[in-house]
């Protein structure tokens, strides 16, 4: 992050960004038991300003992944959160939240490039 205010600002995106899409998963999910969700997105390229995301969720004693409908404004933040990645001095080109029942959450960062094989089929 390029100073404080802006790693505090990033901070506080990602929680509003995971508070808003566990609500859906939440929402989606109904009473049903699920294991862990996790929303991805991507960049399609190094110098391109296009993003590719899904939000999935795992449910128990199941191999295939449930979508989850990801609300807009959620979509809204992640463009800060963007837009403050770009202005990093180590820029990734995807984030991965990862959300569990009990509210935790956690992020990674993909700082390769190049697409990994398969990420539309998880």
């Amino acid at each position: 992050m390029p100073n404080k205010a802006s790693e505090d600002r990033f901070s506080a995106l990602l929680q509003q960004i995971a508070d808003i899409l566990l609500e859906a998963v939440r929402k989606g999910m109904g009473d049903k038991p699920w294991i862990l969700a996790f929303h991805e997105e991507r960049q399609a390229a190094a110098d391109s300003g296009a993003r590719f995301s899904k939000l999935r969720v795992q449910l128990p004693g199941v191999s295939e992944l449930k979508t989850v409908h990801a609300p807009f404004e959620a979509g809204d933040l992640m463009d800060e959160v963007w837009k403050i990645k770009d202005d990093s001095a180590n820029p990734w080109y995807g984030l991965k939240l990862t959300f569990y029942p009990d509210g935790k959450y956690e992020a990674e960062y993909d700082y390769d490039p190049k697409w990994k094989k398969g990420f539309f089929k998880s």
